[in-house]
């Protein structure tokens, strides 16, 4: 169950207009998020990751499209890793319009991200998934 008092945001970062929409949707009917970043690529949420002035401004949560141009999501994930320290630490999930055995290798190989969610996000499954890895 989410504290009053708990604040939580999230990156969505996927270069689909109609998927980061629907993403955008699930994650205001859920009212656990008061800051929702939409991000095309990962490039531009990389930099402000980087330059992170206010630590405050950093996600709880990324959700990351797998296929994205300039850094894929798998990049992403190996260069958040390096950054990664007390004050940042976020919760990945891994998204994917498709269920290739290659980003699910890929997913398997990496230690950062802890869900691969095949889109079209669903609600209730990602409701689960927040519970298990943000809330609990």
């Amino acid at each position: 169950m989410q504290d009053d008092n708990m604040s939580l945001s999230v990156f969505v970062i996927d270069d689909s207009d109609v998927d980061s929409f629907l993403i955008e949707k699930v994650l205001r009917k859920t009212n656990l998020f008061d800051t929702i970043t939409l991000y095309n690529d990962s490039k531009t949420a990389m930099d402000f990751i980087l330059d992170k002035g206010n630590k405050n401004d950093l996600p709880d949560l990324i959700l990351l499209d797998v296929s994205m141009p300039i850094i894929d999501g798998f990049e992403f994930i190996d260069e958040i890793e390096e950054m990664m320290d007390d004050d940042f630490s976020p919760t990945i999930f891994i998204l994917s319009n498709s269920i290739e055995r290659r980003d699910r290798e890929n997913f398997d190989k990496q230690r950062l991200a802890t869900e691969f969610i095949v889109k079209p996000l669903e609600e209730e499954v990602f409701l689960e998934k927040v519970n298990k890895h943000l809330l609990s």
